[in-house]
């Protein structure tokens, strides 16, 4: 799923298979992000009624995060 087949630095040419193997591999990382995107949100959705949380504190908590990742640069971390 990640990556060339090839390294990049290599002199040999692409051929049929490895156009093929990458197409397969971008399909399976396609259909693995849609099956992985809407069961997350799912499971997201019954664990918030599980904890009896209103949609209120699921947006309020979700932007929480939302704020704090915007306020922190990445390289004020450590």
């Amino acid at each position: 799923m990640l990556g060339p087949l090839k390294p990049f630095d290599t002199t040999e040419r692409v051929d049929e298979w490895d156009r093929a193997a990458r197409s397969r591999s971008i399909e399976f990382t396609y259909m693995a992000v849609s099956i992985a995107v809407p069961l997350g949100l799912v499971l997201l959705a019954a664990l918030a009624q599980l904890a009896s949380w209103s949609m209120t504190t699921l947006l309020h908590a979700a932007m929480a995060t939302a704020h704090a990742s915007w306020r922190m640069r990445w390289d004020d971390e450590g």
